[in-house]
Parts: structure tokens; sequence; C-alpha cells
């Protein structure tokens, strides 16, 4: 009993581990994700309000 309990307590341990790793990989990325989609949402905006040549 004492070796499954262990055994279980290291799976969690592993896939808290994964979970927080992908979160803070998440968490990094984001902001730079969400200013890309931004700087392209202003830029067709404007684009529509200025006449091309």
């Amino acid at each position: 009993m004492n070796r499954k309990r262990t055994l279980r307590f290291l799976q969690l341990l592993a896939t808290g581990g994964v979970v927080f790793q992908v979160a803070g990989c998440a968490a990094g990325l984001a902001p730079a994700i969400l200013s890309l989609a931004e700087s392209a949402a202003v830029n067709f905006l404007f684009s529509a309000l200025v006449p091309g040549p």
C-alpha cells in the first residue's frame, strides 16, 4: 500500500509540474501575442480610413 501511495504522489507531482510549466509558458507568451494582434487590428482599421495610392 505504501508503494502505491508513493507512486500516486510522484505521478501527481509530475503532472502538476507539467501544468505549471505550460501555464508559465502561456503567461510569458500571451502579452507578446496580444500586442501583435492589437497592432494588426489597429493597422487594419487605420488602413481602411486612409486612401491608398
